[in-house]
C-alpha cells in the first residue's frame, strides 16, 4: 500500500475503510515501531507480504486517483492538458509529465485569456479561466 507522496497513501487508507484521522496515525506508529525496534529485521517482516497483494493496493489506490470526479467534471479544453500530462508521466517519466502539464496549462490558460480578452475571471471553485460569454 502506498505510503509516501501524501495522497496515494492517504486514498488507499480511506479506500480500505479508513474514515478518520487515526488511521495514518496508527500506520506511522506501526512503522516508527518497526523501524525503531526491529531495525535490522524489519525489511524481512515487509518480505512477508505478498508481492502480488502489494501490487493489487497499487493498483486500487491509483486507479481511484486517475479516475477521480474531477476527471470528468473537467472542460473539453481541459482534456488536452490532462491527457498530455497523463501520457508523458506513464510513458516517459513522472517529473517531466509534470513539467510538461504545467506548460500546457500555461498554453491553455493563455489561450483563453485571448480568445475572451477582458471579459475573463477566475471561477471560485475550480479557480481556472472561464468566459463570461
Amino acid at each position: 500500500m502506498p505510503m509516501c507522496h501524501g495522497a496515494g497513501g492517504l486514498q488507499a487508507q480511506y479506500r480500505f475503510g479508513a474514515r478518520t484521522g487515526l488511521a495514518p496515525i496508527l500506520l506511522g506508529s506501526t512503522l516508527l515501531i518497526l523501524a525503531v525496534g526491529l531495525a535490522d529485521d524489519a525489511a524481512a517482516v515487509f518480505a512477508m507480504i505478498p508481492t502480488g497483494a502489494v501490487g493489487a493496493l497499487l493498483i486500487m489506490a491509483g486507479t481511484d486517483l486517475a479516475v477521480s470526479r474531477r476527471l470528468f467534471d473537467a472542460r473539453p479544453s481541459c482534456w488536452p492538458v490532462i491527457g498530455v500530462t497523463a501520457l508523458v508521466t506513464l510513458v516517459i517519466n513522472p517529473a517531466l509529465g509534470l513539467v510538461l502539464g504545467w506548460i500546457c496549462e500555461l498554453v491553455r490558460a493563455t489561450l483563453a485569456l485571448a480568445r475572451c480578452g477582458p471579459r475573463v475571471g477566475l471561477s471560485r471553485h475550480r479557480r481556472q479561466p472561464f468566459c463570461f460569454r
